[in-house]
């Protein structure tokens, strides 16, 4: 029976729909479990039925179930642009998530940093990058600080990201003789296949950041996804 509500919930476009699933759920002696509840939030954030979502987690507790990353992380989502939700809406769920002592995510620090992004507010989107760094959780240069990865983000945190990283390291680039390393920016992760749908979008957007900034970039024929960036051109 239970099996039954959680195919019609992920069936669901609006959240009202998959909330009357989970009240005929307790109505048959079923109270909703986990996976209901990530369903319905998945609806809520498929919606950006923000209201909805936050008063999901508040029903959770009425079930005896605590929310979990998933489910904040979800109702995040439900906030994004254009949904109307308060401006902190993101980074107050944040700061709940941390009073309820549960530790931040790499995708939680992302969420918060898109959804100040979507709202056109890079410095509150910095501020939450540069703490997510210092913490470990955004570790964005590997090898050394040779290889920026960015094929884990949304693209417009993608983008932010590049932006930032260009400029921090054209900074620490001046006046500097030596080292001016050559780096490469990752859009595609190395063991993924080639030629998958929207693969090259990622690359074409880093592309025309970078010729924003003045810089050329070379795509490497032999590794795809890779995009080399001399050491000079960051000056």
């Amino acid at each position: 029976m239970t099996m039954e509500f959680l195919e019609k919930m992920n069936l669901c476009e609006e959240a009202s729909d998959a909330r009357k699933l989970l009240r005929e759920m307790r109505e048959k002696d079923l109270p909703p479990v986990m996976y209901a509840y990530h369903s319905a939030l998945a609806v809520c954030a498929n919606a950006t039925a923000w209201q909805d979502a936050k008063e999901l987690l508040q029903e959770m507790e009425k079930d005896r179930l605590t929310p979990d990353h998933t489910a904040y992380h979800y109702t995040m989502d439900a906030g994004r642009g254009g949904s109307g939700a308060p401006v902190d809406f993101a980074e107050g769920l944040f700061k709940e998530m941390q009073m309820r002592g549960m530790m931040p995510t790499s995708d939680s620090y992302t969420k918060v940093i898109l959804a100040y992004l979507q709202q056109g507010n890079e410095g509150a989107a910095t501020t939450f990058f540069r703490e997510a760094v210092r913490q470990g959780l955004l570790q964005i240069w590997t090898n050394g600080g040779v290889f920026l990865q960015l094929y884990d983000y949304p693209t417009e945190v993608a983008v932010f990201i590049l932006r930032l990283a260009i400029t921090d390291r054209a900074n620490e680039l001046v006046g500097r003789k030596a080292g001016k390393r050559t780096i490469h920016v990752l859009t595609r992760q190395p063991e993924m296949p080639r030629n998958l749908p929207g693969q090259g979008l990622l690359e074409s957007t880093v592309m025309a950041v970078l010729a924003e900034f003045g810089i050329k970039g070379r795509v490497e024929p032999s590794d795809f996804g890779r995009i080399r960036i001399r050491g000079e051109e960051l000056e």
